[in-house]
């Protein structure tokens, strides 16, 4: 759900909007990238593991993703953190990881669970989704 997994949240804003377009274009909605940095750096202080795929997996290469299990990787349109996810999927389908890309057309990061009332057809897709892929394992 939602994977904060790239610990670039304070690079400049030319660098993330090079490499993951939506930390730009959906910074603000809901959650900030000034905000990410913030818990970002009590995860990973002094970015002494800013590159070291353990600690944010978005940095490991194709060859330390192999052997991983099954994943789904659900992501929000306009979330800050919609292409960390989408290109951390497309990484494991390259390592040759069985997994899953789910894209939540028009919610903000975790609107698909917070809006349970507002959007009850969004929500129960996405504990179907769930459901069904940890049944599947």
């Amino acid at each position: 759900m939602v994977p904060y997994i790239s610990g670039i949240y304070g690079a400049p804003a030319a660098t993330r909007v090079l490499e993951l377009p939506s930390l730009v274009e959906n910074d603000g909605y809901f959650i900030s990238c000034s905000l990410m940095d913030i818990l970002g750096s009590v995860y990973d202080p002094g970015a002494t593991n800013s590159r070291n795929p353990l600690c944010w997996p978005y940095h490991a290469s194709i060859e330390e993703l192999a052997d991983l299990p099954p994943h789904v990787i659900s992501v929000n349109e306009v979330d800050p953190l919609r292409d960390e996810g989408l290109a951390y999927h497309r990484n494991l389908r390259r390592a040759g990881v069985s997994s899953v890309g789910r894209i939540v057309v028009g919610a903000f990061h975790g609107g698909d669970l917070i809006c349970r009332a507002a959007a009850p057809n969004v929500f129960a897709a996405t504990i179907r989704d769930i459901h069904g892929f940890a049944a599947s394992l």
